[in-house]
């Protein structure tokens, strides 16, 4: 797949503005609200992954806590990204559940979050989901 020349922007920003490996919320923040599909940010991961970079969450903040236990005392704080990325699956996972399928905007309301941050979020999950 060919690349358009908005994601190998993002790829190569991602590539000479970092060393080592690159976190979610790297990659959340250099996607931004630029609407990007699926195929497109599985390319932009093979290149990553092709060019020696490994994706990963911040240390010691993963996504697996269990039904959003909060840290415990002393342990790291979620980034803003995973934290936002929480609300909008929990908004989402609410609207699923009443029969609706949400849009972006839909969740933004929900979340009172802006629909850019919003739309991060949903890259972020995509990329997660891969």
């Amino acid at each position: 797949m060919k690349m358009r020349e908005k994601v190998r922007a993002v790829l190569e920003s991602l590539l000479t503005g970092t060393e080592g490996a690159i976190t979610l919320d790297a990659l959340g923040d250099a996607i931004g609200a630029m609407s990007i599909t699926q195929d497109e940010i599985d390319a932009l991961m093979r290149a990553l992954e092709e060019a020696g970079r490994e994706i990963a969450s911040e240390p010691g903040r993963g996504l697996g806590r269990e039904g959003g236990a909060a840290a415990e005392p002393g342990a790291p704080t979620w980034s803003l990204g995973e934290e936002t990325l929480k609300q909008v699956l929990d908004a989402a996972r609410a609207m699923r559940a009443s029969g609706r399928t949400p849009s972006p905007l839909d969740l933004a309301r929900a979340t009172g979050l802006p629909i850019g941050r919003v739309r991060n979020a949903l890259a972020l999950a995509r990329v997660i989901a891969r």
